[in-house]
């Protein structure tokens, strides 16, 4: 997993990934969110554009990076998540019966 790292003017700063999001590559993005909290910025945007898949292994650094911003008096939100065009997905819909 790449990533990069860019600032906004207001001081937030937008972390971009670029890759699965996995067990291999969690503790990656675990450091990185903790080396952005440690040099001062504890407002943190994950842009996942171009991250095609998510396990819980990446769930769980994306928590932790929430934790590591919150007690350093900032937040973590998240960017561009959501279904990529060319994914199949399915929906089944439930009655009551």
């Amino acid at each position: 997993m790449e990533h990069s790292v860019t600032y906004t003017d207001g001081g937030v700063a937008i972390l971009r990934l670029q890759g699965n999001l996995n067990m291999v590559s969690a503790p990656a993005v675990r450091e990185a969110v903790a080396s952005l909290v440690a040099e001062g910025s504890s407002r943190v945007v994950v842009d996942l554009a171009d991250v095609p898949f998510l396990d819980s292994s990446g769930l769980g650094a994306l928590i932790g990076g929430l934790k590591s911003t919150r007690q350093a008096g900032g937040d973590l939100r998240i960017a561009s998540a959501g279904s990529k065009s060319g994914s199949s997905s399915s929906s089944r819909t439930w009655s009551g019966s």
